[in-house]
């Protein structure tokens, strides 16, 4: 049996792609209202979530690592953002918004609470 990857161990991880399997049952509604650019997007910018934690767990340094979470971070509002718009175009709930935005914010916090930890343990000095 294989070793799992350090990301596969992740609760971050773990909860990024079970929101972004939740998210892609959603998208696949919106494209077929024909708003393929807004779920083209909103694809991307989910998978950058999982992702950079992902492709970030094999670095070399904590640093490193740290600054491939703040990407993902970052990505979590832009999922945030791309479910207003849909809001706006009447395409979603604000009850069913505000549920995901919850998650994203989350798993938003997650990544930040493990990039602060990252960024201290990088801090100490080694001996």
């Amino acid at each position: 049996m294989r070793e799992k990857l350090r990301f596969e161990n992740m609760k971050v991880w773990k909860d990024s792609i079970e929101l972004t399997s939740d998210l892609f049952d959603f998208i696949d509604h919106l494209e077929g209202n024909k708003e393929f650019s807004l779920s083209n997007q909103f694809s991307r910018a989910l998978i950058s979530i999982s992702n950079n934690i992902a492709e970030g767990s094999g670095s070399h340094s904590d640093k490193e690592f740290a600054r491939f979470l703040n990407i993902s971070h970052r990505s979590t509002f832009e999922c945030i953002n791309l479910l207003h718009l849909i809001e706006l175009k009447g395409l979603i709930s604000k009850e069913v918004k505000e549920e995901f935005i919850t998650q994203l914010d989350k798993i938003g916090r997650q990544l930040e609470g493990l990039r602060r930890h990252l960024r201290r343990r990088s801090e100490i000095p080694r001996s």
